[in-house]
């Protein structure tokens, strides 16, 4: 055995882990939400839904900064999608009308096509 062992200070070190553990208490958070999107397939001539997703990797316990990232991540969407023809949905799935050539995001909507990301409060 190398060193010498002091009881001392042993003793002195452990008396101080009570009073470390006596800290404040951690509070379990009341609401957590969590982004979650449509998980879309496309099969060489649309997208159709396929189950779902979550985009962020992470778990929300402040309403405000969740809906920040939500509103980032749908931002993204449809920068990358800026209309329905560029995402390539099966139009006839959700009725649109045919003499409409160039349906908008609202138009399609208003068809009953699903937000591409929403959140979602997760329950204890």
């Amino acid at each position: 055995m190398t060193g010498k062992f002091s009881r001392r200070k042993f003793f002195g070190a452990a008396a101080g882990v009570p009073a470390a553990a006596a800290g404040p208490k951690c509070q379990k958070p009341e609401k957590a939400w969590v982004i979650v999107g449509v998980n879309w397939e496309y099969n060489d001539e649309y997208s159709y839904e396929s189950g779902e997703f979550q985009p962020v990797d992470r778990v929300f316990f402040d309403l405000a900064e969740a809906e920040k990232e939500l509103a980032r991540v749908r931002a993204e969407f449809f920068d990358r999608f800026p209309t329905p023809e560029d995402f390539e949905p099966d139009f006839e799935a959700y009725m649109m009308d045919p003499e409409n050539d160039n349906p908008t995001w609202a138009d399609m909507f208003a068809a009953g096509f699903p937000e591409p990301f929403w959140l979602s409060e997760l329950k204890t």
